[in-house]
């Protein structure tokens, strides 16, 4: 939790899913706008949780700060 970086990510449709990203733990999980786990990847290397945040999260979602958590 402390490692997690939480994004917003708005669907075509207007609905916002949350993603929930930690590099440490090599995990990403994916969150439908009932906040029922939908996906959840695991044993993932801090380089490809790093390469998706970079590449696919910052194209299609944005960081939630601290404080709109």
């Amino acid at each position: 939790m402390e490692n997690d970086r939480i994004w917003a990510w708005l669907m075509p449709s207007g609905k916002i899913y949350k993603v929930i990203t930690n590099s440490y733990e090599g995990t990403i999980e994916v969150y439908n706008p009932r906040l029922e786990l939908i996906s959840m990847n695991q044993s993932m290397s801090k380089e490809a949780v790093n390469l998706i945040e970079d590449i696919f999260l910052s194209a299609v979602a944005t960081e939630v700060t601290e404080k709109e958590r």
